[in-house]
């Protein structure tokens, strides 16, 4: 099926459904001849480039790698029985707490999770 285009406010407008306002009036179906006297365009997709498919797959594979970050597949860890997720603005937060209690020489660090109090060697 053929495309058309107008530039209308320098912005490309692609022409959708059937109905064609012109100064001839109402066209239903329009034919390439009318759709072309109403000074619309054929439309020409082209082809992706190489770049435009490489930048594409980039950004779909960042997007992917995002989404495994924030799931519970990664970033997890288990005191005592208890698998917990921390998003990683708080898994820094306690990798900073921990590094604090081992330079003070600390056998034990107490922390909360969830309002439960936990108790574990640094």
């Amino acid at each position: 099926m053929t495309k058309y285009y107008k530039l209308i406010n320098d912005k490309q407008v692609i022409f959708k459904g059937n109905v064609l306002y012109s100064n001839k009036g109402i066209i239903l179906n329009p034919t390439e001849e009318q759709m072309l006297e109403a000074g619309w365009l054929i439309y020409n997709e082209s082809e992706p480039t190489e770049e435009e498919l490489l930048d594409q797959a980039k950004q779909s594979k960042i997007q992917e790698i995002d989404e495994y970050d924030k799931s519970s597949e990664v970033n997890s860890f288990t005191i005592g029985d208890v698998k917990m997720w921390l998003p990683y603005d708080l898994r820094q937060q306690l990798k900073t707490s921990v590094e604090a209690y081992e330079s003070i020489g600390e056998s034990q660090v107490t922390k909360i999770f969830n309002g439960v109090e936990y108790t574990f060697s640094p």
